[in-house]
């Protein structure tokens, strides 16, 4: 009897616990899955915010283009619901595709934000990877070509002062060894010269000639140059294991290794650098650490920080070198060229200067440090007076040899009372001292050290620190810390959905 009253009252409990819930949550039930999305993401959540700031049907019209014309058997999935879900997976950030199709199974603000619905099927990672091989990077860079004009038209983006800054991005493969790599440039050397690579030289001559260019490759890869000897040693014993007959070379390939040390840089930017990545290239920092990826540039508007161009090349090159893509790209954008800009050092090059000189932009540039390999004064201590002469540190007149510059645009300048000088021993080790100059360049240098000693040029420095906090959010937010993948143009498309969704959060948060 006391089994059957407990039971009884066990069932009212749940009879009525049902009943509180089914009051609560009715309207819930019988709205729909808009109820039940309405319910479960709130009205700050970042994916409500940017479904109602960013025109998502523009962008689908951009989508299209590489769909149009397709007819399939199966019913395809929207490619601007493919691209929010890809949008989402650097939003969070989720650091694979794979993760992201299994968190968007979950997550009822991902289903809601791609319109999956409630039930709806999630894509499969191989779905993703198929959309953003076939969209291709032009078409993501149209995006977020968008993404800066939406920022301009809300007035996010100034264009009065900018900075443009490089960073690098370690490849998703691995490096070759320095030993690898000296003899792939080896044989890469012997192949161009003779046709063939396992060659055998006929005389010792020959073979020196042989060992001349494991020496250039070696110098270059960083391998040292006594073991040059190994690297032909060992291309051979690859040929007997292989079963191949080296071909006996004729001609004195002494003279031609040393013909053609001029072009081994061309031949190793042209092979691979790492396993599994074919565009990687091995570059240096400024701080002169070697690293195996790529280098890429940022435009940073100020004040509030939007991205306006990103640019990106394999890592062999200088930031001076994707300085103009960056800058152009900037003006496209943005559609004017800024009134002041501020670099670091690594963009101390005429070339810059000269440019920035065309478009009337001011110019604040850390200046790069220049000292004479031999110890004695550099020719930043020589400057131009009023009167156009070039005076040295004792302020005493350099003597101009010959009339014009020369072809390289170069000028040179002597010494004239260098004997008697009382600064002689930190000048010169020589009889006269002799400097060779562009008077160009020169001039502007010396009026960018005059420019470099005012407060604005230090405020200016000052503000182009942000820059450098800007790209550390893309890293540790958006998925720039490393290359998720192993091909220049999906890494590229990498960059640009990283910038996009920075803008799209300035453009979200932003008090418009």
């Amino acid at each position: 009897m006391t089994h059957l009253l407990c039971r009884q009252k066990g069932l009212k409990t749940l009879a009525f616990f049902v009943l509180l819930q089914y009051v609560l949550f009715k309207e819930i039930l019988f709205s729909g899955e808009k109820g039940i999305f309405a319910f479960y993401i709130p009205e700050g959540h970042i994916l409500r915010r940017i479904e109602e700031r960013v025109d998502f049907k523009r962008i689908g019209k951009i989508l299209e283009t590489k769909y149009s014309g397709k007819i399939t058997p199966i019913p395809r999935i929207e490619p601007i619901a493919l691209f929010k879900l890809y949008l989402v997976m650097f939003l969070y950030p989720i650091h694979s595709e794979r993760e992201l199709c299994r968190r968007a199974h979950s997550d009822m603000a991902i289903r809601w934000f791609c319109d999956f619905g409630l039930f709806g099927k999630i894509p499969d990672h191989s779905i993703i990877s198929k959309f953003r091989a076939r969209v291709g990077a032009k078409t993501f860079l149209e995006i977020f070509e968008y993404i800066v004009h939406c920022c301009v038209k809300v007035g996010l983006v100034k264009g009065n002062h900018i900075s443009i800054d490089g960073s690098k991005l370690p490849g998703n493969a691995r490096r070759y060894t320095s030993a690898e790599q000296a003899r792939r440039l080896t044989k890469e050397y012997i192949k161009r010269l003779f046709g063939t690579e396992y060659v055998e030289g006929e005389t010792k001559e020959q073979e020196e000639g042989l060992k001349e260019i494991a020496k250039v490759a070696s110098k270059l890869v960083g391998y040292p140059v006594q073991k040059a000897d190994k690297v032909v040693e060992k291309i051979k014993m690859q040929a007997k294991e292989m079963g191949i007959k080296p071909v006996k070379i004729k001609g004195i390939p002494v003279e031609k290794a040393k013909e053609i040390k001029e072009k081994v840089s061309k031949v190793l930017h042209e092979i691979s650098h790492a396993r599994g990545d074919s565009t990687a290239r091995v570059g240096r920092t400024s701080s002169n650490e070697n690293y195996c990826g790529y280098l890429q540039s940022f435009a940073y508007d100020y004040p509030v920080g939007v991205f306006t161009a990103c640019y990106l090349e394999p890592a062999d090159t200088y930031c001076s070198n994707i300085f103009i893509p960056t800058y152009e790209a900037h003006k496209k954008n943005v559609g004017k060229a800024p009134d002041e800009i501020s670099l670091d050092r690594g963009y101390d090059e005429i070339k810059v200067r000269e440019i920035l000189e065309k478009d009337k932009v001011k110019a604040y540039i850390s200046l790069a440090k220049r000292e004479n390999k031999y110890g004695v004064y550099s020719t930043e201590m020589f400057e131009f007076n009023e009167k156009g002469e070039l005076i040295c540190p004792a302020e005493k007149r350099m003597e101009r040899l010959g009339k014009k510059p020369r072809q390289d645009r170069k000028t040179r300048y002597k010494g004239i009372a260098c004997q008697e000088c009382e600064l002689r021993k930190f000048c010169t080790t020589v009889r006269y001292r002799t400097i060779e100059i562009i008077e160009e360049e020169h001039k502007r240098r010396q009026e960018a050290e005059k420019i470099s000693q005012t407060p604005e040029h230090k405020s200016a420095l000052k503000k182009r620190l942000r820059i450098e906090g800007g790209i550390g959010h893309l890293k540790d937010y958006h998925l720039l810390r490393r290359a998720l993948y192993r091909n220049k143009e999906m890494i590229k498309i990498q960059q640009l959905m990283s910038v996009t969704s920075s803008n799209i959060e300035k453009l979200v948060w932003a008090k418009i």
